[in-house]
C-alpha cells in the first residue's frame, strides 16, 4: 500500500529525529545485498533533508521502502510502529477518498476537504500515542482525559458510512473488511440493505464469418451471455428478435448498432422485472473482440437510435475490451490467469509506460528487437501505451502482448494529448488504483461522460482512452470455434 504525501512527510520526520546522516548511510552500506551497491551515493539532494526525501522516494519506487523500515525498526522501533500506523491509515484514506468523490465531504466528517480530514486522523493518532505514553497521569502532559482517539472516530463517524444508503455498496465492503482488520473489536451493521445493487454484465462476443458477401466485404457473427449478478448467478444466453437476427452477418459499422439491440434485450428480459421489484442493478458490458478488432473503439460509436445527441456507448455504460482470441489459446489463458492473481498487489515495478519516444514499429519489425521487447513485457503486469500503435502492427502488438499474459492495457487514439490528460491517465493508473477494479471502471466511465460532453474532447483523455481488461473469473461459456478468428 502506498502511502500518502503527507504521510511520507510524517514519515521523513520520524526517520529525520532519530538518524543522523552516517547512521543512513551505514544501514545501507551494511545491507547491499538488499538495497544495492551504493545505494545512497545515488541519491540526489544538497543536503541532508532532501537526500533523504529522494531517499524514500525511491525505496517506494523500487518496492523497498517496508523492507529498509522493518532494518531501521530493529534499533529504532518507533520508525517501524508509527509505519505500520501509516499503512493502516493510508488504506483508510484511499477508501474514503473514493467514498467523498460521490458525496461532498462535509456531510460525513466536517471538513473541507480530504487533506484536513487525513490532518486530523493523523492528530488523532498522535493523542492515542501521548495517552499511551503518560499512562494515568494525561493532565501532566497537557492532554484532556476527552481526547478523542482514532477509534473513537472509527466507532462514530466511519462505521455509520456502513448504513448509509447513498455509499456504493463496493466501497461499504472495503470500509467493512478495513474495520474488521484494524478493529476487530467493534460492532459492525451486518445486515445487508434490502435493495443492494445487482452487478449485472452483458458479455458480447464478435467474431468474423466464414466467407465473404457479394460486396466482397467481411461479415461479423455476434452473440452475447447475460450475468444477472456477479458472481451469484450463472451465465444467460441472449437473443436477439427474430426481426433484428441477420443470418449472414453483420457488416463492421453495424456492430454499435447490434450491442445496443443487445442491451435492450436484456433490459426487456431481464432487469426490468427486478426494477418492477425494487431492485436496483448496475449494467457493465464485456466486448469480447478478435485481435483485429481491439483497436475499433466500438464502444465510442453511437448505435443509430443515439446518433442525434452524439451519445457513445461508454457515455452511458462501463464498457470494457476483452480478448477473444486468449479464451481460445490455453498457453495464453493461463499466462494471463498467473498475472490476474497478482492484480490486488500491483506495485509500480509491474505497470509498463510506453511512451512518446518509443518506437513499436521498429521494434516488432526486427525479429530480434521483437524477442527483446517479448522478454521486456515477461515482468510487467499492465502496459500503458501512450506513443503511436504502430500502423501495420498493431495486431502483432496486441497477440504479443495477449501472449504474455498483460491482463490491463490501456492504449490512447491520439499519442500527442497535451500534458494533462497524460497527467490524468497516471493519476487514475496508479498501483493502488488496481487492487479495485470495479471502482478503477466506475472512474474510466466518469471521466469518459466528463470528457466527452466537452467541445474540445478531441484533446481530452476520455475521448481518447481504449482498456482491455481481461477478467479471468468472468467469461462467456459458449465460444466459438478458433478457426474462426484465424481468417
Amino acid at each position: 500500500m502506498s502511502l500518502t504525501d503527507l504521510q511520507k512527510q510524517k514519515l521523513r520526520q520520524d526517520i529525520e529525529d532519530v538518524l543522523s546522516e552516517d547512521n543512513l548511510k551505514n544501514i545501507f552500506l551494511e545491507n547491499e545485498g538488499k538495497f544495492g551497491n551504493n545505494f545512497y551515493n545515488q541519491i540526489l539532494g544538497e543536503d541532508y533533508r532532501t537526500r533523504l526525501i529522494h531517499a524514500i522516494k525511491k525505496l517506494e519506487n523500487r518496492g523497498l521502502l517496508k523492507g529498509f523500515i522493518i532494518q531501521v525498526g530493529q534499533e529504532y522501533p518507533r520508525i517501524e510502529a508509527n509505519f505500520t500506523i501509516y499503512e493502516q491509515l493510508s488504506a483508510l484514506i484511499f477508501i474514503l477518498q473514493d467514498v467523498t468523490m460521490e458525496k461532498p465531504i462535509e456531510h460525513f466528517f466536517d471538513c473541507h476537504n480530504i487533506e484536513e480530514l487525513e490532518e486530523k486522523m493523523l492528530g488523532l493518532i498522535e493523542c492515542d500515542r501521548k495517552l499511551l505514553a503518560c499512562g494515568d497521569n494525561p493532565v501532566d502532559i497537557g492532554l484532556s482525559t476527552t481526547c478523542p482517539s482514532l477509534t473513537d472516530f472509527v466507532e462514530s463517524s466511519v462505521i455509520n458510512l456502513l448504513t448509509r444508503h447513498d455509499i456504493q455498496p463496493d466501497l461499504k465492503d472495503k470500509l467493512n473488511q478495513w474495520i474488521q482488520q484494524n478493529y476487530p473489536t467493534l460492532d459492525c451493521p451486518t445486515e445487508q440493505p434490502s435493495n443492494s445493487i445487482l452487478q449485472s454484465y452483458l458479455l458480447i462476443l464478435v467474431y468474423p464469418l466464414l466467407g465473404k458477401t457479394r460486396t466482397k466485404k467481411k461479415t461479423f457473427n455476434i452473440q452475447a451471455e447475460f450475468i444477472e449478478d456477479f458472481p451469484n448467478t450463472q451465465n444467460q444466453p441472449i437473443d436477439l428478435n427474430p426481426d433484428d437476427r441477420k443470418t449472414e452477418g453483420y457488416f463492421e459499422k453495424e456492430i454499435p448498432d447490434v450491442i445496443y439491440k443487445f442491451i435492450q434485450q436484456a433490459k426487456d428480459d431481464y432487469l426490468h422485472a427486478q426494477v418492477l421489484q425494487n431492485q436496483p442493478y448496475n449494467l457493465k458490458i464485456e466486448l469480447f473482440l478478435p485481435t483485429e478488432l481491439l483497436s475499433k473503439r466500438f464502444e465510442f460509436k453511437p448505435p443509430q437510435v443515439w446518433k442525434k445527441d452524439d451519445i457513445a456507448l461508454c457515455e452511458k455504460y462501463s464498457v470494457m475490451l476483452r480478448s477473444l482470441n486468449r479464451l481460445l489459446k490455453p498457453d495464453w489463458q493461463n499466462a494471463c490467469l498467473i498475472k490476474w492473481q497478482k492484480m490486488t498487489q500491483v506495485n509500480p515495478n509491474d505497470i509498463c509506460d510506453f511512451d512518446k519516444e518509443r518506437n513499436l514499429s521498429s521494434l516488432l519489425s526486427n525479429a530480434l528487437k521483437k524477442k527483446q521487447l517479448a522478454l521486456e513485457l515477461e515482468r510487467f503486469i499492465i502496459v500503458k501505451l501512450c506513443c503511436d500503435l504502430p500502423p501495420r502492427k498493431t495486431q502483432v502488438l496486441f497477440e504479443l502482448l495477449l501472449a504474455k499474459g498483460i491482463p490491463l492495457c490501456f492504449w490512447l487514439k491520439n499519442k500527442d494529448l497535451c500534458q494533462p490528460a497524460i497527467d490524468s491517465l497516471n493519476r487514475l493508473t496508479t498501483a493502488d488504483s488496481f487492487s479495485d477494479l470495479e471502482t478503477l471502471s466506475e472512474k474510466i466511465l466518469d471521466i469518459r461522460k466528463q470528457d466527452l460532453a466537452q467541445p474540445n474532447r478531441e484533446t481530452l483523455l476520455g475521448y481518447n482512452l481504449s482498456v482491455l481488461c481481461d477478467n479471468t473469473e468472468r467469461k462467456p461459456v459458449n465460444l466459438p470455434k478458433f478457426n474462426q478468428l484465424a481468417s
